[in-house]
């Protein structure tokens, strides 16, 4: 994997400084309102050039990209999916997420209310473990309308994140990049494209990193990644809600 000059070590962490423990935890905002952008990986180079000395760092064992790798659950008829594609709330989404900088794994269910903010609840597993076992089917039930037992894993998704803080605005920013889909020995590879999330705790506002976006010429798209991994990999016939954010994510991989 070929990192690029303005995503290596040095220049992120002369270009941000590095979070503090009271900045991780004024923005931990485990309940949110989020909005997702897409662009380039050159426009991603211009963003964080503009918002330099705006935001705080939060690394990962010292680096300042993490590496995530998460598998996705759902129904045999693909329930979450098309409560997604149907734009129904509310909605779920149950994966389990690794974070192999830190050697640790959560079970993580993400639920996207009426009012169009986004819970997280999670509970940690043994690192690596990639199934849901009957241990856990009461945390699920707690907080989702489906039957545990009946979950299965899909879809596997692999991504560098960096991510950055703004603990005045309560702003968190996260830019997933060298993302790829798989399931058995099919996989999509988008590592040209960035997927970046800005996260607050509540009505969106104006901040230096959403007008940078604007700048780049990046704009708001509503989809998830496990959307579009199920799209691109053609685990679904009936994907018609994400086609207009398919076809564009295509022709800014081939641009």
């Amino acid at each position: 994997m070929n990192v690029p000059q303005y995503l290596s070590d040095d220049a992120l962490m002369s270009a941000f400084r590095a979070a503090s423990w009271a900045d991780i935890e004024a923005t931990a905002l485990q309940r949110r309102f989020d909005r997702k952008f897409v662009l380039r990986d050159q426009q991603l180079s211009q963003v964080l050039a503009q918002v330099n000395g705006h935001y705080r760092l939060l690394p990962a064992k010292d680096k300042p990209l993490a590496t995530y790798t998460t598998v996705y659950f759902d129904t045999p008829d693909m329930f979450m999916f098309r409560q997604h594609a149907r734009g129904k709330r509310p909605r779920f989404k149950v994966r389990i997420r690794h974070y192999p900088d830190r050697q640790v794994s959560y079970l993580e269910v993400k639920e996207k209310t009426n009012r169009g903010e986004t819970l997280k609840q999670r509970k940690q597993l043994p690192y690596g473990q990639e199934e849901i076992d009957a241990g856990h089917h009461a945390f699920i039930a707690k907080y989702t309308q489906l039957d545990p037992g009946s979950l299965r894993p899909l879809l596997t998704t692999n991504f560098k994140r960096l991510t950055l803080l703004d603990p005045v605005l309560g702003e968190r920013v996260t830019s997933d990049i060298f993302l790829s889909f798989a399931i058995g020995g099919t996989s999509k590879d988008l590592s040209r494209l960035v997927i970046t999330e800005i996260k607050q705790a509540g009505a969106f506002h104006r901040t230096p990193f959403i007008d940078a976006l604007h700048d780049a010429g990046a704009h708001a798209r509503s989809f998830s990644k496990y959307a579009l991994g199920v799209a691109f990999l053609g685990l679904a016939t009936r994907i018609n809600a994400f086609r207009p954010a398919v076809r564009m994510i295509e022709r800014l991989v081939h641009a």
